[in-house]
């Protein structure tokens, strides 16, 4: 199985406090990432496909990579928060805001 993680929000500063937007405060609304990752990996499994996703907002991108990672999908909000200099170009993609807030696969598929 091939593992995508999906990474929303990052820690930066010396204190690690974490940055990125997620959706909305409302805690019994399912948060953007959440959802994203459902609806990728239900359209895997209905389409027989060997991937899997999962979401990761602590580890540094590096580890990311080094733990098994595929692909990473960046939050397009972070895109300036985070260095990708040391990441190979095809071991990511920063998302747009409508494959991000509307949960939209069609772009994330055409990369993989």
């Amino acid at each position: 199985m091939k593992k995508i993680v999906i990474v929303s929000k990052t820690n930066i500063g010396m204190k690690a406090n974490t940055f990125g937007f997620d959706g909305s405060i409302n805690i019994l609304k399912k948060s953007l990432s959440k959802q994203l990752k459902e609806n990728l990996n239900e359209y895997f499994k209905n389409n027989n496909m060997e991937y899997i996703v999962e979401i990761e907002n602590h580890e540094t991108l590096e580890n990311i990579i080094k733990n098994g990672a595929y692909k990473i999908l960046i939050s397009p909000y972070l895109k300036n928060a985070i260095d990708l200099s040391s990441l190979d170009k095809n071991s990511y993609y920063i998302l747009n805001e409508d494959d991000f807030l509307n949960s939209n696969i069609k772009n994330i598929l055409d990369i993989l």
